[in-house]
């Protein structure tokens, strides 16, 4: 078997599968219109040559924001331009910093006729390969949009989360664009946004709001499943989705998603089976007591 080709189709076949299901809504649209201003250097996001960051609460819909912007960079990529993209965490080799460069070094190497026997074992010539191969490489005629999804994923080996080997500071020049996503802060876990703010600044950092029309959503996760709600389950959603709070991803895409999943079971007579939780962690608990 081919592993970089392997590794890099499993990374593209998940993100098509979650483009296929995101639901555009006036929240992530200014997300998605961030990106695409970055990607096609518009406005004042645009400016410049360094990565750009899209940052939200753990279920807030940043993966499939992501996924999506997959899909759309590959449709619109230049004839003989590179789209690589990794959700970081989904697959052995990208869960630590040295897998993950080793392996988008390899996928790079082929895709801009490099040897890939010079892939080097030594961590430090390993990131100073993958910063020349990102900033370097890319060619007006071959151009590269580099895509890593939860960077706050990687484990600490080699100063994973602390991301000095990613190419932030220093310029990427004029045919790469790095699109970063990562949770906000945790204290004495990970502080991943931080440290990419302090580098790029605060003009470079798009941040996922709490989800607008979670009724358009919510119809939406139902449709995919082939499901409706009457109008009663509309509102017990709605009714549960109102009483939500910071903690516990209440009221993301990942609750609506757990939501749909309960109330798609539910035959249009059934009603509102029984209240719905306003947390996920209420739902889950819910679940396994029924």
């Amino acid at each position: 078997a081919d592993v970089v080709v392997e590794e890099a189709s499993r990374h593209l076949k998940f993100a098509l599968e979650r483009a296929g299901k995101f639901c555009v809504t006036e929240s992530t649209r200014k997300v998605t219109q961030g990106i695409q201003g970055y990607l096609n250097r518009d406005g004042e996001v645009g400016k410049g040559d360094t990565a750009i960051v899209v940052w939200g609460k753990s279920g807030a819909g940043k993966t499939y924001l992501m996924s999506k912007m997959v899909s759309d960079a590959i449709e619109t990529a230049r004839e003989g331009g590179a789209v690589v993209v990794r959700f970081l965490g989904t697959t052995p080799a990208s869960s630590n910093v040295r897998d993950l460069l080793e392996s988008v070094c390899r996928q790079l190497s082929r895709a801009y006729d490099k040897p890939t026997d010079a892939i080097p074992s030594e961590f430090k010539e390993l990131v100073k390969l993958f910063k020349e191969a990102v900033t370097e490489w890319p060619s007006e005629d071959k151009p590269l949009t580099l895509v890593l999804d939860s960077v706050d994923q990687l484990d600490d080996s080699n100063g994973g989360r602390k991301l000095e080997w990613l190419p932030v500071k220093e310029g990427l020049g004029n045919n790469t664009r790095l699109v970063i996503s990562t949770l906000p802060d945790y204290a004495g876990v990970f502080q991943c946004k931080s440290l990419l703010q302090k580098s790029l600044g605060e003009g470079k950092m798009l941040g996922v709001e709490t989800i607008s029309e979670h009724e358009k959503v919510f119809r939406h996760l139902l449709k995919l499943q082939g499901r409706t709600a009457t109008d009663e389950q509309v509102k017990a959603m709605s009714t549960a989705f109102e009483k939500r709070t910071e903690a516990d991803a209440a009221g993301t895409p990942l609750w609506l998603t757990i939501v749909a999943q309960v109330v798609g079971k539910w035959r249009s007579f059934d009603g509102v089976k029984f209240a719905i939780s306003p947390s996920v962690r209420g739902l889950i608990l819910d679940l396994f007591k029924r």
